[in-house]
């Protein structure tokens, strides 16, 4: 890919980029997430467990904007939270491609969740979102509902292993 100055980080094959457990970091996902930008074969992106949190995930955010690409974005394990969510929602929200987020564990709270569920809200192509063993509460997993109930087509999303007191 032009503009990578870490090719032996990941595993490029075909339409997939795969980088499991090297702990990149933000700067690095930064220049991935660039070369990304413009890039119109891949596929499948697995970043999963590469300490990514809210500098790395605005860089994605800003690649999703452009990048008409990708079907599957995979950032479990990272370091997210409520910023990097709050970042990433707003790459979701425009994205036309996506069809599959996964973000398990990555420390994401109410706040990060209502971002991503009024991000969500507007983007038409996201069928699963996968959200487990993260820190959503009642809070979050309300907005999530409110966001089903609104969204065309209908979306699955994942929030096992949330502390969400009450059935929803």
């Amino acid at each position: 890919m032009p503009g990578t100055n870490f090719p032996n980080l990941y595993e490029q094959q075909g339409e997939e980029i795969c980088c499991i457990d090297r702990f990149l970091g933000d700067d690095a996902i930064i220049s991935l997430a660039d070369s990304l930008s413009s890039d119109k074969t891949k596929k499948k992106l697995t970043l999963r467990g590469n300490c990514i949190a809210a500098k790395g995930a605005s860089a994605i955010a800003d690649m999703l904007k452009v990048n008409i690409t990708l079907e599957l974005l995979s950032l479990d394990w990272n370091l997210l939270g409520g910023p990097g969510s709050a970042h990433l929602a707003k790459g979701l929200e425009v994205n036309i491609s996506l069809i599959q987020v996964d973000l398990r564990n990555n420390g994401i709270d109410d706040e990060g969740a209502c971002a991503l569920a009024e991000g969500i809200m507007r983007n038409s192509t996201i069928q699963i979102l996968d959200l487990r063993w993260n820190q959503i509460s009642d809070k979050g997993a309300q907005a999530f509902l409110d966001m089903i109930e609104l969204s065309e087509p209908t979306i699955t999303i994942n929030l096992h292993g949330n502390p969400i007191s009450a059935p929803l």
